[in-house]
C-alpha cells in the first residue's frame, strides 16, 4: 500500500514519456487547481491529490549479519565477570519502489527525496559491549549508519542539504538486580548529543521530513536519559 510521490502525479499528467499524448488522465485528474486563477493552492484549490492504493509495489534485498562473542574474564586472571560481544548488521543492495504501474521505479538505496522519502541507508550497524558481574552489568551500544545523499534530479538544492555524512550515536546503559525480584536500569541514549542532520524543509514529503531532518532515521532530541523498575511476583 503507497501513494505516489509528487513527482509520479505530474509527470504522468505532463511527461510525454509517460504520457506521451498528454491526454487528461488520471494523473491530470489529481492535480486540482484553483478555478479561479489556475493555482495549486489558495480559494477552491485542492492541490495535488495522491490517494493511497494498493496497485504499486516494494521490493527490498540485502544481506543481515551477526556475531556473538564471550570472555570470561577469570581465564586472564581477573575475576571481575565477563564480557559479551555482539555485531548486528544489515546491508541493503536493493530498495526498488513504485507507487503505480505507470509511476517511475525508482532504487532509492543511498538516496532521499521526495519520492524516496526518508534516508534509505546502505549499512547499519549495531555493535555492543556488555560487562556482567554478579547483580550488576553496564553495556555500551555504538550505532552506525552509512552517508547518504539526495536523489538525482534536476532540481539543484543547497550544497549542505544535498548530502549526509555517515552517522555514529552511542548509547549507555546499566542494570542492577536489587534481589532476585527487583531490578533497576538507567539508559543514556545518543551520549554525546550528537545533532541531528539539517536539510531544509523541501527534501521529502512532510511525513518522512519532520523539522528540516528525518527523524524516522536520526535522533532528533538529542542525549535523553532513561529509568526504569521491573518487579517480579
Amino acid at each position: 500500500i503507497n501513494s505516489p510521490s509528487l513527482d509520479d502525479v505530474m509527470n504522468g499528467c505532463y511527461s510525454t514519456s509517460m504520457n506521451p499524448n498528454l491526454e487528461f488522465n488520471d494523473s491530470c485528474k489529481a492535480i486540482q487547481r484553483s478555478a479561479v486563477n489556475g493555482s495549486l493552492n489558495g480559494n477552491g484549490a485542492k492541490g495535488v491529490i495522491r490517494p493511497t492504493t494498493n496497485a504499486g509495489n516494494e521490493r527490498v534485498s540485502g544481506f543481515d549479519l551477526a556475531a556473538n562473542y564471550r570472555v570470561e574474564l577469570a581465564d586472564f586472571g581477573w575475576d571481575i565477570g565477563r564480557v559479551d560481544l555482539s555485531v548486528n548488521g544489515n546491508i541493503v543492495t536493493k530498495h526498488e519502489t513504485q507507487a503505480t504501474p505507470i509511476s517511475t521505479l525508482r532504487d532509492c538505496v543511498g538516496y532521499y527525496s521526495v519520492s524516496c522519502g526518508e534516508p534509505k541507508v546502505k549499512q547499519r550497524w549495531n555493535t555492543r559491549a556488555t560487562w556482567t558481574m554478579g547483580d550488576y552489568s553496564a553495556s555500551l551500544m555504538w550505532r552506525h549508519l552509512s552517508g547518504v545523499e539526495v536523489e538525482p534530479s534536476n532540481t539543484k538544492w543547497f550544497p549542505d542539504y544535498a548530502q549526509i555524512d555517515s552517522y555514529d550515536y552511542f548509547d549507555l546503559s546499566g542494570r542492577w538486580d536489587i534481589t532476585q525480584t527487583v531490578r533497576l536500569t538507567a539508559t543514556i541514549n545518543n551520549l554525546f548529543d550528537k545533532s541531528p542532520p539539517i536539510v531544509g524543509s523541501q527534501i521529502g514529503t512532510t511525513s518522512a521530513n519532520n523539522g528540516n531532518t528525518f527523524p524516522q532515521t536520526y535522533d532528533a532530541i538529542g542525549r535523553y536519559f532513561t529509568f526504569g523498575a521491573t518487579l517480579k511476583f
